[in-house]
């Protein structure tokens, strides 16, 4: 009986062995699996961070863009608003010359300087232009006058100028001028 109790207290005391060893064995598990789903939650927990990171990052972004919108929206705001003025200047313009050439303009008032002088052989691309030296203004305006020359005696005579019954600058009245005249031929025969 001895020796089975002694068999006893060793196959206790095995048993109590190997219940330590399966607990502290259980445990090291334990604490494996703890650490595994401690790893674990630190590597979700890295990233979630780089996930704010990156959230945080396209916020920054995206904040950025709607800044370059509303400048990009201002912008062409005062762009509408300068085309608006030009397109008011322009139509303003426009009323303007539409008003001058409405009136009607005397050539009088376009040719101020009336003096010829004393022309050979008087013609009227000669007159045109001596006048056209003598009163720019009517430089841009040659085509719609008309000329009509006159030889009063052998030393006087009178350019008419009027306008033409269509031109478009509504022109009228008439010019006349008394200039001197030689006739090249007249003073060839008397010589």
């Amino acid at each position: 009986m001895i020796q089975t109790k002694k068999q006893l207290d060793d196959a206790n005391k095995e048993i109590e062995k190997l219940n330590k060893e399966k607990n502290q064995v259980t445990k090291e598990i334990e604490k494996r699996k703890f650490e595994e789903q401690k790893d674990e939650i630190n590597r979700q927990k890295t990233k979630i961070e780089n996930y704010k990171k990156e959230i945080n990052e396209f916020k920054d972004r995206v904040s950025k863009i709607e800044e370059e919108n509303k400048n990009i929206k201002n912008d062409i705001g005062s762009r509408d608003l300068k085309i608006k003025e030009l397109e008011d200047l322009i139509k303003e313009k426009e009323k303007e010359i539409i008003d001058n050439f409405s009136k009607t303009t005397d050539i009088n008032n376009l040719i101020t300087n009336k003096n010829l002088g004393t022309i050979v052989n008087p013609k009227k691309d000669i007159i045109f232009d001596i006048l056209i030296r003598n009163n720019e203004k009517i430089k841009n305006i040659k085509d719609l006058l008309e000329i009509e020359i006159e030889i009063k005696n052998e030393a006087d005579g009178i350019a008419k100028i009027k306008a033409t019954k269509n031109n478009h600058l509504n022109l009228n009245g008439e010019v006349e001028i008394v200039f001197k005249a030689i006739d090249i031929d007249k003073i060839t025969n008397i010589w």
